[in-house]
């Protein structure tokens, strides 16, 4: 096939694993790439020639940025984001073929691209708009309808939908879009994220790595820690991550009677993720909502077992006492029981531990994912020939 002329649309609100997700993306494309575009607000710049960064918005994010910001706030920002993405689209329209969206609620740009005749391809990854606003109102519940209504409007105008796993399909209600729908996520280095130190070799240590957000469920899970010590006092915590509820988090473990139990980070460089992976001797996720997390796929490469929430993609990877386990809720007394559970069962640990790496390695490997892109790349190609030979 020949080489691509491809537009990434990043997420624009988000730090941290996005930035990461962005990488995964352009070391996937690069292969079938005559040149990249990347539309992001992104610090990080590629010291590669085919990638060109077009749009860093650090202006108006900026601008309106607020450590908690109002609903008005945050839409205000995706309008003067969205325009400003359509303007360098539109110096782009010749420069263009593919059109790779990482964030659903990008409508204004996709239907620009549409305009173009450009390819469209979101990736459907969670629920964007359950995570934009999460608090209840009359209003909020006004504007998460006209996010739902703008994401599916972005569905029916999308060439192919990625969307990570089947689970996803259903949780994302994307079942009348199924003939567009192509199942990949992304992968996992496995140079990088593997087991340094057994997990029955470890400390008792158990940990947070992600966003500082509602949704994460953090809050949850440092709430259950006091419960965890009155049983198992031998038991340490390491949280590692920023966001809205940092101080709330720092607030809670203040009180704590023993603060040396819990270490709290702010956010670490995914270089040395894998570090504090293999510190864990369980790793926590109780999410609200989820696509399929980098960490958990990470943690797993790492052998360490993993403790989440059955949401989104989770469950098509996380196999109850196979590949790791699964919260029934995130109320903080049931987090605090599993984990005391788990703690007294080393042998299903371990079990666990290799399992969860041997699922990793054969089904998200960088080859792999190599070779389901080409399939949908080539597709794609084929349906613009039958377009162009019709025409």
């Amino acid at each position: 096939m020949k080489k691509l002329k491809i537009v990434i649309i990043g997420n624009m609100m988000t730090r941290g694993s996005a930035d990461v997700f962005l990488r995964k993306f352009l070391k996937i494309l690069l292969p079938f790439a005559e040149k990249i575009y990347v539309f992001s607000d992104w610090i990080y710049v590629p010291n590669n020639e085919r990638v060109e960064v077009v749009t860093p918005v650090h202006s108006i994010t900026k601008l309106l940025y607020i450590e908690k910001p109002s609903i008005m706030i945050r839409v205000t920002r995706y309008i003067l984001v969205q325009f400003d993405i359509c303007v360098n689209l539109l110096k782009l329209a010749k420069h263009s073929y593919v059109v790779l969206v990482l964030d659903t609620l990008m409508g204004g740009p996709i239907f620009l691209a549409k305009l173009m005749r450009k390819k469209v391809v979101p990736f459907a990854a969670g629920r964007a708009s359950q995570d934009i606003f999460l608090k209840k109102s009359v209003f909020r519940n006004l504007i998460r309808k006209i996010a739902e209504l703008l994401k599916h409007i972005v569905f029916i105008l999308s060439d192919i939908i990625i969307v990570e796993s089947d689970s996803l399909v259903y949780w994302l209600n994307l079942s009348k879009y199924k003939s567009k729908i192509r199942i990949r996520s992304t992968f996992v280095d496995m140079e990088i994220f593997k087991p340094m130190i057994k997990v029955s070799k470890r400390d008792n240590i158990v940990g947070y790595i992600g966003g500082l957000t509602e949704l994460k469920g953090v809050t949850q899970f440092v709430e259950a820690i006091p419960l965890i010590l009155k049983n198992r006092p031998d038991i340490g915590f390491l949280i590692c991550g920023d966001g809205p509820c940092y101080k709330e988090i720092e607030h809670i473990i203040s009180k704590y009677d023993d603060l040396k139990k819990v270490k709290l980070n702010r956010w670490v460089q995914h270089s040395e993720v894998p570090k504090y992976l293999n510190q864990l001797k369980l790793l926590v996720l109780p999410s609200q909502t989820e696509g399929l997390p980098n960490i958990v796929l990470e943690a797993m490469a790492c052998g360490t077992p993993v403790l989440t929430t059955r949401v989104g993609a989770i469950p098509d990877v996380i196999k109850d006492g196979e590949t790791g386990f699964l919260l029934k809720s995130n109320d903080p007394k049931h987090i605090a029981d599993k984990i005391i559970e788990l703690l007294n069962k080393p042998e299903l640990l371990e079990k666990v531990s290799i399992n969860a790496y041997n699922y990793v390695r054969e089904n998200f490997s960088y080859e792999k994912t190599l070779q389901a892109w080409r399939k949908i790349l080539q597709e794609m190609e084929k349906q613009n020939k039958r377009r162009s030979t019709a025409f």
